[in-house]
């Protein structure tokens, strides 16, 4: 009788274990089922978060400085955010520092922030830091060729529509007293010599000084002997013009820290590089070599360096292409400039390409409204343009029509060999931006 009834509570105990055990399990399933349907109704309801504000103690970089960013956000919901930052950034939640990796060129970066919830919803913003480049300090001390041997120097701003030249020229030109003599060329400082150029005989020499800093000597028509790429020292002698073959030497000087006024800097990136970031030569120099240069400038009135960028936003004045074009992929009958004479800087002039059947560089008459006053306002303004040569200097070779008609938009029309004052816009106008 005990055992049957110890079978009896051993097989009823083992049942209530199983029955509790299974139970449990379903509580389990259930509490599971409810924390699952409350997560979902929590993530659906739950909302993203909200970011105030992304700042830098300075959006200016140089070299390699850095800067600390600051990201202010919060959650509608109250959870609890985390941070992450990317790219170069070095985060440590709200706050994260940005480094400058001392870019050879100007450059803007961006840094993102992104904030998320303890569900996974995130948002995110970010944040330009320009990396810039200073003026190079480099001093050159030794000129390109020697100076007495010096006529005069053309400084920035020369054109030559005929040339293809339309917009100001990006280098100086030096000229010399005896044309019958060539002339020895010279490195203005020390550098290494990064490209030697052979165009059928004339040469050309470019040195880079620092990463930032590099110099072209064109115009050569003999090269030193055994010279090649690799360390020069200054002073040291690179080759020869020969003014009876080329009749001047070239000097540009490309700083990548110098800062232009175009409106559209990238549209003279890439074969425009030399413009974009050209600075005088001159500048490079200390007395008594500078003033020993600039005694020897062609040009009346200042600034004595000349200069390229002429351009003001919502003004006539300046570089203009046609439509859509930039510096790589226009010719020069798609290439317009409204400018100052490199000669007399209060001379103005307009230099034209082909686009009109008229290819030069022309005055304009006395009394023109000037370039920088051209505003959309103004309406329709009209320039007679003026023969510069010698032989018929001042002549009106033809009529050209302007209207600027948006911010950096401007309808432009020529009449070849008209002598009037003013005309009508035809359906031979163009488009000229910048």
């Amino acid at each position: 009788m005990r055992k049957i009834l110890t079978v009896l509570l051993v097989t009823f105990l083992f049942a209530s274990a199983i029955w509790a055990l299974g139970l449990t399990g379903a509580i389990k399933n259930k509490v599971k089922a409810l924390d699952e349907k409350v997560s979902e109704r929590r993530t659906a309801s739950n909302h993203a978060p909200i970011i105030t504000s992304l700042t830098a103690a300075t959006t200016t970089l140089y070299n390699s400085e850095s800067t600390t960013l600051t990201c202010a956000a919060y959650d509608p919901d109250g959870d609890p955010l985390t941070y992450t930052w990317s790219p170069n950034v070095t985060s440590n939640g709200q706050q994260a520092t940005f480094k400058a990796w001392g870019s050879y060129l100007p450059i803007v970066s961006v840094a993102t922030c992104t904030v998320t919830d303890i569900y996974g919803i995130s948002t995110n913003t970010n944040i330009k830091i320009m990396q810039d480049v200073l003026v190079s300090t480099v001093i050159f001390t030794s000129f390109f060729c020697n100076i007495s041997e010096v006529k005069n120097i053309t400084p920035l701003g020369a054109v030559n529509p005929e040339g293809g030249h339309i917009f100001p020229i990006d280098h100086i030109y030096v000229y010399f007293n005896d044309t019958s003599t060539a002339h020895d060329i010279y490195a203005p400082a020390a550098g290494t010599i990064t490209y030697i150029q052979d165009e059928s005989g004339e040469y050309g020499v470019s040195i880079k000084f620092t990463d930032s800093l590099k110099c072209t000597i064109g115009h050569m028509t003999k090269i030193e002997p055994g010279l090649t790429t690799g360390p020069v020292n200054a002073g040291q002698k690179l080759g020869a013009n020969e003014p009876w073959l080329i009749g001047n030497t070239e000097l540009y000087v490309t700083d990548y820290g110098s800062k232009t006024n175009f409106i559209t800097p990238d549209r003279y990136s890439m074969n425009g590089e030399t413009t974009r970031y050209c600075r005088s030569p001159l500048k490079y120099y200390n007395d008594p070599l500078s003033a020993q240069l600039y005694a020897k400038v062609n040009r009346v009135g200042e600034p004595k360096d000349g200069r390229v960028d002429y351009d003001i936003s919502g003004k006539l004045i300046g570089n203009w292409f046609i439509e859509g074009k930039n510096i790589n992929n226009s010719t020069a009958s798609e290439q317009l400039a409204f400018i100052y004479d490199v000669f007399f800087s209060t001379v103005m002039d307009i230099s034209s390409g082909n686009g009109f059947g008229m290819t030069g560089l022309y005055n304009v008459q006395s009394g023109a409204a000037s370039f920088e006053t051209v505003s959309q306002a103004t309406g329709k303004v009209s320039y007679k343009l003026l023969s510069i040569n010698s032989g018929d200097l001042g002549q009106q070779k033809g009529l050209m029509i302007v209207e600027l008609i948006g911010e950096n938009k401007v309808r432009v029309e020529v009449f070849a060999g008209s002598t009037e004052s003013t005309a009508d816009f035809t359906s031979n106008a163009k488009i000229y931006d910048r």
